[in-house]
């Protein structure tokens, strides 16, 4: 094996009590698991979870949740929403839409029309993303739709819920409360809200609500230094080195003479390029880890190898040998560290490690 990723579950469930004593006990706590669970796998990390008791799981597309729902009774809601012709298959495997437009609350209405009963939904309002959900003129017609309908939560998204010195947090929570009241209104009835994801849970408890919908925190990914800073990572990676070899001053190492030695050199060849996550923006700028020390990355990462210059001081005895392993994430080097290195974020790597098809995860 060549890239031994680890995936620490003892520290997903930490994460989780971390959460849950942040929060108390009467707030629901929704994982998010789209993406494989951001590359840690899905199912095993849904099993792992079940001991918690989760009421719910969101995920990003039905297929997600078609593949979770033999492991899980509870509710999976898919923050897509629906498209035409798929209302059957919500309904037959009891997954729920996060309902995303006026289109959405139509197909879903006319459902349980047909029906004769509600269908359960979410509601997800735009508050600023600009990217999916009820924009607020839609809200006139959207309310009209929630008769007949089982609405079990309002939510919407934060655009900067690492930032606590923007304005635009505060006036998205003011801007989804206001809105939110309008359904409550046409339902005739108070509706679960959920707006904090990850970082809103430790930046900003007013947005806590009634549900909360941590993704990245359950895997001890911080998106800013220090936030949530008891929270455990929950991956590491380890690659095999190849090769140790000398090289003289002024040769070049890998692709397109990207590095150059200034004095002779030792280099250790690491067998893990792009293919298997690992971005080629890390090219002379990333570092590898043997024994504690840093190894910079020398030259570009190409598909499948990488190329370290090792420590000057280390005797012969301490080098790396070929067979062993160098640390990546782990100890030394939390992933945000390296997606930093790599012009990437710490989500985007992570999913990257874990959907590379020749990394198969060991779950400790």
């Amino acid at each position: 094996m060549n890239i031994r990723a680890q995936i620490h579950t003892q520290n997903i469930l930490h994460n989780y009590d971390v959460i849950v004593r942040k929060l108390g006990k009467d707030k629901i706590i929704a994982p998010v698991v789209k993406a494989n669970a951001y590359g840690l796998g899905a199912v095993e990390i849904v099993k792992l979870l079940e001991g918690k008791k989760p009421l719910l799981y969101y995920v990003a597309t039905l297929d997600e949740a078609l593949e979770l729902r033999p492991y899980s009774k509870a509710d999976l809601v898919v923050f897509g929403g629906l498209s035409a012709g798929q209302e059957d298959y919500f309904i037959a495997h009891n997954i729920i839409p996060a309902l995303k437009s006026e289109e959405d609350m139509r197909l879903w209405h006319e459902a349980a029309k047909r029906l004769g009963r509600p269908l359960p939904c979410h509601i997800h309002l735009d508050t600023a993303m600009n990217r999916t959900g009820i924009r607020a003129r839609g809200d006139s017609d959207s309310t009209f739709y929630t008769r007949g309908l089982d609405v079990r939560c309002i939510l919407s998204h934060f655009v900067s819920s690492e930032e606590t010195d923007t304005p635009l947090n505060q006036e998205q929570i003011d801007h989804f409360l206001s809105r939110a009241a309008q359904y409550e209104l046409a339902y005739d009835c108070a509706i679960v809200k959920s707006m904090a994801n990850s970082s809103a849970i430790f930046n900003f408890p007013e947005s806590h609500f009634d549900l909360v919908r941590p993704g990245g925190a359950l895997w001890g990914v911080e998106m800013q230094a220090g936030q949530g800073d008891d929270l455990k990572p929950a991956l590491q990676v380890d690659v095999k080195v190849l090769q140790v070899s000398d090289i003289k001053t002024g040769q070049s190492v890998g692709y397109n003479e990207l590095y150059r030695a200034e004095r002779p050199q030792r280099i250790a060849t690491l067998a893990i390029g792009y293919a298997d996550g690992l971005h080629w923006p890390a090219s002379n700028q990333a570092s590898f880890y043997w024994n504690g020390q840093p190894c910079k990355i020398a030259g570009s990462v190409s598909m499948d190898l990488t190329t370290v210059i090792l420590p000057q001081d280390l005797s012969d005895d301490d080098m790396p040998r070929a067979g062993e392993y160098m640390e990546l994430i782990g100890d030394n080097q939390r992933i945000e560290t390296l997606a930093q290195a790599c012009g990437a974020r710490a989500y985007e790597m992570q999913i990257s490690f874990g959907n590379a098809p020749r990394i198969v995860a060991k779950y400790l």
